[in-house]
This record gives structure tokens, C-alpha cells and sequence, in this order.
């Protein structure tokens, strides 16, 4: 398209022009001004550490999950790894399968079977019209689009994943982080809480998708043990209290999210709200300045790449009408 595209240029602030209009650019690059800025840099730009974090002990690694790349870039020893989202989940299981003892503390957190009757979860929730429902301010529950993703993995092409699968893999599960007291880390007696947390949840979800797959003649469900209740998991009698040392723990991966940045927008108008820029249908309140990528801009699927085209589109248009003809 030959568009002026320029990269590796860092945004310092984005401010009010003189002529009360436009909107002044200050970069690594120099200045630029626009009318319209569409501020497209997503909702998880500043990793999110939980309270106590920083009371970690200095003889132990600790980092976010947004900076872990492999079991090899560790110390050697056991590993916990702090909450079990998507992130917790996947990096779990990867360094579990690298030999290493693996800790992980719980959280709750609903789950996906990866395929039901022959076709992948996404096609399932694009086809019942899931990714796509009523703007933010329409939900019957607003609180939906506060509530963590459901957990899956994309490892070998897509699968299920898991607390009792991890559990009988030989992660050792534990409940919520709650604090440390010097060396040992304290946890909250919830594990099996969050353990049936995700059943009822994979339960729900594919009970509704049941009766679209018999409309299209998908094929019978097929049999997923990682999707199995199992009572013996349930009955897991997980410590509260983990001397760190004694466990042999030299790494700690906090897969505890992030959250947007938006620190660089100075514009009347412009605000923050549960870490979240207030927008309608990608529009600010500060005339001139829209947002794309980030989560519940206009649909579910607005944080995430599906998403992402009928938002700027819509955007586009509405740029387009503000435009002196």
C-alpha cells in the first residue's frame, strides 16, 4: 500500500497541539502531529507482579512469564510457577516435560477441551457467534469482560489441558499464592476449589455447543482424558506452607498478566478505568484519539488478532466521517 511505515521509533507522549485540535507526537524520532492517532499497542505491555512478589528470596530467580523463553535460560532446580491461566498452564508443562520438579500455584480459572466433535474450539465459538456479541456496555453480565480466558494449549497442534492432567503428569499442584514468611511461601487452602472450578465450566460450554455440532452433523464427541473429572485430584492434600529451600526451589515465573500502557497519552478527556483506556466502539472521549487491540473494544475478539480487522474497519469509517470533505 506504500504507507509511510517507520519502525524501531519509541512514542514518548502524546499531547494536546496548540491549535486545540490536533495532537502532538513527541518520539525517539522526532515530533509529528495529527488530527487522529489510533493508539494500537494492545493491553499487555507492563507485566503484573502480585502483592509480596518483590519479598521473594535473593538466592532465587525470580521473573515474569513474559520474560521466560525456555527451561534451558534456568538455574538448575525445581521451579514454582505462580497462577494457572493460559501462561501458568502452557509454561508449566513445558518445563515439567523438561525433567524438572515442577510446583504450580493454583488459581481459578475455567478450561477448554482444544477439539470437540472434530473441530477446534475457536471454529466452535466462531460459528456459535461467541466471538462477536453485544458490545461491552450490552452483556447481560458486564463483568464478562473482566473474566480471565479460558485455559488451552496449541503445543502438538492443539490439545487439552488441565489441572488434574498436570497433577498426573507429576506437577505438583498447589493452592493461591498468598505471601512469603522468609524462605517458605504461603499458599491458600483452595485447591480443590480451583481444581472444580474448571469442570462445571467445560461442562457448560460444550453442553452448549452439543446441540449446534448435532445441526451440523459434526462427529460423535471423542474421548479426551484430560478433560476427565478425577477424584483423586480433588482429594489432593496440597501444603499451605513450602519451605522454598527444602524443596529445592531456585526459580520462581510469575504468570500473573500484564496490563496496558498507556502512561503516554496526555489528552483531556483520555482516562484509565480497571487498567482499561474508557473508549466507545474504539473512540475516546479526547477528540482525535482511538484505541485497536485492546481487549473489549467492541467485541470479544477485540483482543485478539480475529478481531482486529472489523475494528479498524469500523475505526477507519469513523475517522473517515470526521474528515473536512
Amino acid at each position: 500500500m506504500d504507507l509511510p511505515l517507520r519502525t524501531g521509533i519509541e512514542v514518548n507522549s502524546a499531547t494536546r497541539a496548540t491549535d486545540g485540535k490536533s495532537i502532538d507526537l513527541n518520539t525517539s524520532s522526532g515530533n509529528f502531529i495529527t488530527k487522529n492517532l489510533i493508539a494500537s499497542s494492545g493491553g499487555q505491555n507492563v507485566p503484573i507482579f502480585p502483592t509480596g512478589a518483590d519479598q521473594t528470596q535473593k538466592n532465587i530467580l525470580s521473573l515474569h512469564g513474559g520474560t521466560y523463553r525456555n527451561p534451558d535460560q534456568l538455574p538448575n532446580g525445581a521451579v514454582l510457577v505462580v497462577a494457572s491461566a493460559q501462561t501458568g498452564i502452557q509454561l508449566t508443562e513445558e518445563i515439567a516435560e523438561s525433567g524438572r520438579t515442577t510446583y504450580l500455584s493454583t488459581s481459578k480459572v475455567g478450561r477448554f477441551r482444544r477439539t470437540f466433535r472434530g473441530s477446534d474450539v475457536v471454529q466452535w465459538m466462531l460459528k456459535a457467534g461467541l466471538m462477536t456479541p453485544p458490545p461491552p456496555d450490552s452483556l447481560e453480565n458486564p463483568e464478562d469482560q473482566f473474566t480471565t480466558q479460558p485455559i488451552a494449549s496449541s503445543v502438538d497442534g492443539g490439545k487439552t489441558v488441565s489441572l488434574q492432567a498436570l497433577w498426573r503428569s507429576g506437577v505438583k499442584l498447589l493452592g493461591r499464592f498468598e505471601r512469603f514468611e522468609g524462605s517458605t511461601a504461603v499458599f491458600r487452602d483452595d485447591l480443590r476449589e480451583n481444581i472444580e472450578f474448571g469442570d462445571p465450566f467445560s461442562t457448560k460450554f460444550f453442553g452448549m455447543i452439543n446441540g449446534l455440532a448435532d445441526k451440523v452433523g459434526a462427529p460423535p464427541i471423542e474421548d479426551d482424558p484430560a478433560n476427565n473429572v478425577d477424584p483423586e485430584a480433588l482429594a489432593i492434600n496440597a501444603p499451605t506452607h513450602l519451605d522454598l529451600e527444602e524443596a529445592g526451589i531456585t526459580t520462581i515465573i510469575w504468570t500473573t498478566g500484564f496490563n496496558g500502557d498507556y502512561s503516554w497519552i496526555n489528552l483531556e478527556g483520555h482516562s484509565i478505568e480497571r487498567n482499561r483506556p474508557v473508549q466507545t466502539n474504539g473512540a475516546s472521549p479526547a477528540k482525535g484519539l482511538y484505541f485497536i487491540g485492546s481487549p473489549w473494544v467492541r467485541t470479544r475478539a477485540s483482543g485478539i488478532l480475529y478481531g482486529v480487522g472489523v475494528d479498524g474497519e469500523a475505526i477507519a469509517g469513523a475517522i473517515a466521517k470526521t474528515i473536512d470533505k
